[in-house]
């Protein structure tokens, strides 16, 4: 079927600590992402119809690991993304549309791994 959205509807997962997500049906994700706020891990590889994050995504305190390899329709991130300071890897390899960082990734002091690459609109 097809999924579009995620919203908070759909999962009420307060203990959730890894959200592994591959649809090439997802368009955007609900607030419901600021919820989980034991996430760990974020695998949204190949949701190649997702267009951006929600602000609500400075929420997941605990996060490391922000995996958007693939996000072929991915165009922004938000400002928000540099309130992870838990994030020790994020990765952006194919987001083919994805063009600027937002200031704010300069926040993310604990990152450790960052990929880029195949992002061709960087310049």
């Amino acid at each position: 079927g097809n999924v579009g959205a995620l919203h908070s509807s759909t999962l009420q997962l307060p203990s959730l600590r890894v959200l592994q997500f591959n649809s090439e049906n997802v368009t955007d994700l609900d607030d419901f992402i600021g919820s989980l706020h034991q996430l760990r891990i974020l695998d949204l590889r190949w949701c190649t119809s997702l267009q951006g994050l929600p602000a609500a995504i400075q929420n997941l305190r605990q996060l490391h690991t922000l995996i958007l390899t693939h996000c072929t329709e991915l165009n922004t991130l938000p400002q928000s993304l540099g309130q992870l300071v838990a994030m020790r890897e994020l990765d952006l390899g194919g987001c083919k549309q994805l063009s600027t960082l937002p200031e704010s990734i300069g926040q993310l002091t604990a990152l450790q791994q960052f990929a880029l690459s195949g992002c061709d609109q960087f310049r």
